[in-house]
């Protein structure tokens, strides 16, 4: 009995091994058809060698065409998934950017505003102009000038009001301050006159820069040049103002000195002699000329009308 079911047994697990063999051959059979095709069977040996060929390159070409449509898919694929994650994010960053502009609207009215405020208040209304650093111009003259009085700080203009200022006769150099809310400062730099210069009976003064301006009050102890040719002059010219400035030293004692263009410098000095100088050219060795000269007629006792050193090396003198 036990042979007889151990036979029938083997007997089962035979069948069952082979049925799951057919299985696995006929599934191998159909994915092998589904890759290779459909399969056509040749009715001869020739046959079969003139079409594996042309199967296999059409297979090739059906391969390489598929590949760009798989990509296609792949990139549509990509394409709808960013798609629809931008339409997720898109209404978040309206909400931010309207936002953000609601809050530069409200900024811009305010900033609006409070400039309004600022350009209508009288508070930044200029109510004083004060003037320091000035001894000869009024400080009524030079606040007239800068224009700034009852104006807002707002539209003055610095550099236009220092160079109004400027333009003042007397002033080289002015330095403008603001102080809040309504105070301006102006700091003056004068000119310092030299020597006053006499043309047409009318005083001018002349600074170290050879301006001629117009003289603000008496110098009495000042050199005094009196033009003889009677021109309207703006300033001196430089070699004329070194001269000056020589003679000057030199002669700490003079207070006036004659000028023409085409006769130069001369003067009447301390004995009553008419000196001649000429043109302010060789001015240094014309002083020392005088000086030797002078020296010698004091010592001399010689009573003369003029000297002329206008050529120092041939320097004489006219006696009475």
């Amino acid at each position: 009995m036990r042979r007889g079911k151990q036979n029938v047994e083997s007997k089962h697990m035979r069948r069952r091994k082979t049925a799951n063999h057919q299985r696995a051959e006929h599934s191998s059979r159909q994915n092998a058809a589904r890759n290779a095709g459909p399969v056509s069977t040749p009715s001869s040996s020739a046959e079969y060698e003139t079409r594996t060929p042309v199967k296999s390159a059409a297979q090739d070409v059906e391969r390489l065409a598929a590949r760009p449509a798989a990509r296609r898919h792949v990139r549509r694929k990509l394409s709808r998934r960013l798609h629809s994650r931008l339409v997720v994010a898109r209404p978040r960053l309206t909400a931010m950017y309207s936002g953000a502009r609601a809050l530069s609207l409200w900024l811009l009215i305010v900033c609006a505003y409070v400039l309004y405020l600022f350009g209508s208040s009288d508070l930044f209304y200029v109510d004083s102009v004060f003037v320091t650093g000035n001894t000869t111009v009024t400080s009524n003259e030079i606040a007239r000038a800068s224009r700034a009085a009852n104006l807002s700080v707002f539209y003055l203009d610095f550099n236009q009001m220092a160079s109004q200022v400027n333009a003042v006769s007397g002033v080289r150099n002015v330095t403008v301050t603001y102080e809040f809310p309504n105070l301006i400062h102006l700091n003056v730099v004068e000119r310092t006159p030299l020597f006053v210069w006499d043309s047409n009976k009318r005083a001018a003064w002349v600074d170290d820069s050879g301006l001629i301006f117009p003289a603000r009050a008496t110098l009495t102890s000042t050199l005094t040049i009196r033009d003889l040719d009677n021109q309207t002059r703006t300033s001196v010219d430089a070699k004329l103002l070194t001269s000056v400035k020589a003679i000057s030293a030199a002669l700490p004692n003079l207070k006036r000195l004659d000028y023409a263009d085409t006769k130069g410098l001369s003067f009447v000095d301390e004995h009553n002699w008419r000196v001649l100088l000429g043109q302010p050219e060789q001015i240094n060795a014309k002083l020392a000329m005088l000086q030797s000269l002078t020296n010698y007629l004091v010592s001399q006792k010689v009573d003369i009308e003029y000297v002329d050193v206008r050529l120092p090396e041939r320097a004489f003198y006219k006696p009475k």
